[in-house]
């Protein structure tokens, strides 16, 4: 009997799975004519957090599901840049009935060069940003992993997040 083993997996998240934390601005889906985004007014100064659970398909065998790779962002920032804007990806262990969650676990990651710096991250403009996993890890039963990006708006800021696309590496 045979096994499946693709290391070229993809699964786009939209922008509906997202959850977002701001105490200033209420987020909304909005279409632009072309595509869905989840969308921040300039709604005055202060930090956001818009989080993302990444949910390939996993398994309770060791060495086997999902080994996600990387994570491509994109989002569009206008009106004014972000003061702040850093992207963190982590894993959960989930509790046992009556158990206490634990602290996350961050999992280590590169930019690309065109965000290897928060002014990059927070300029003007569309943006595809890449994060590629140091050390790829199957992601192991019990577990929930998440992507997080936070940013620190201006007055004017509008920031409008349209998905993401996780790279992952596949077996059965």
């Amino acid at each position: 009997m045979g096994y499946i083993h693709d290391a070229q997996m993809r699964l786009w998240l939209p922008p509906e799975l997202l959850g977002v934390s701001d105490g200033l601005a209420t987020w909304t889906m909005d279409h632009d004519g072309i595509t869905w985004a989840l969308q921040r007014p300039a709604a005055g100064a202060g930090a956001w957090q818009a989080r993302l659970a990444l949910t390939p398909p996993c398994n309770s065998l060791p060495s086997r599901g999902a080994r996600p790779l990387s994570l491509e962002l994109w989002y569009s920032v206008s009106g004014s840049a972000l003061s702040d804007c850093a992207a963190t990806i982590e894993r959960y262990s989930l509790p046992a009935h009556g158990a206490a969650w634990s602290a996350a676990v961050a999992i280590p990651f590169t930019y690309d060069s065109d965000h290897d710096s928060a002014a990059e991250r927070g300029a003007l403009g569309n943006h595809r940003m890449a994060l590629t996993i140091s050390a790829p890890a199957w992601i192991a039963a019990g577990e929930a992993w998440q992507a997080r990006l936070s940013g620190a708006a201006a007055l004017a800021t509008v920031v409008r997040i349209h998905g993401a696309l996780l790279s992952y590496t596949l077996r059965l």
